[in-house]
């Protein structure tokens, strides 16, 4: 495995096949992890190609990692269609799935943070814009957001009642069924979905050294 390296080397063309006028670029180096971020305040702006120390993921039902169109993005391609006008590069979309599936099939999508070191943090506070498309129907679906204060080895939803000040905009259902009936957000907006800005009050968590946020969300 790569958990005892720091590094990841490359080497592209190594038996110099291809000329190139610049053979020097064909060597370097990935960092396998990077360091808590420390200086604050962050802004995450997500226009660009790498988000560095972001991940994105998704798991079916079974716990069985996807790697097929199931994934999060934050470009869109020229003269694309799009399901909602309202997408656009700078923000981080879920793709559209393109077939139709059960609710019982509908995986999970996740989009994580990078690990902040809160050690000497304090008034920490959260905010962001979201959209957020599901049903508010019998099979309720939508997204919520955890928190884990050991890197992302345990997890633990992260709940209104937890922010030191009145959160604004945290959650606008109660039970979402496709979440395991915890609350979360659904469609935010009548008669259609809408960005919106959320605010939480993050300062329960001064002194934590290893803190990491998931967006995690379900509907088909």
């Amino acid at each position: 495995g790569l958990a005892p390296y720091s590094y990841l080397l490359y080497k592209i063309d190594p038996l110099n096949l291809d000329v190139e006028s610049d053979e020097l670029n064909n060597t370097g180096y990935w960092p396998l992890a990077l360091d808590s971020v420390h200086s604050f305040p962050y802004v995450m702006n997500f226009n660009d190609t790498v988000l560095n120390g972001w991940s994105q993921y998704t798991i079916n039902t079974s716990g069985t990692q996807l790697k097929d169109q199931w994934r999060f993005r934050n470009f869109v391609a020229p003269s694309e269609y799009l399901y909602s006008t309202q997408l656009q590069s700078g923000q981080v979309f879920t793709d559209r799935i393109n077939n139709v599936i059960s609710s019982a099939g509908t995986p999970y999508w996740y989009l994580e943070t990078p690990d902040f070191d809160f050690s000497s943090a304090t008034n920490i506070k959260m905010t962001f814009d979201m959209m957020v498309i599901g049903s508010t129907g019998t099979n309720s679906s939508g997204g919520n957001m955890d928190y884990s204060t050991d890197g992302g080895n345990t997890w633990t939803l992260l709940q209104s009642s937890m922010s030191v000040t009145p959160a604004y905009h945290w959650y606008n259902f109660l039970s979402i069924s496709q979440l395991g009936n915890q609350p979360g957000w659904t469609t935010l907006v009548t008669p259609g979905p809408l960005l919106d800005s959320v605010y939480f009050d993050l300062s329960f968590l001064t002194g934590q050294p290893h803190v990491v946020f998931r967006y995690r969300f379900r509907s088909n």
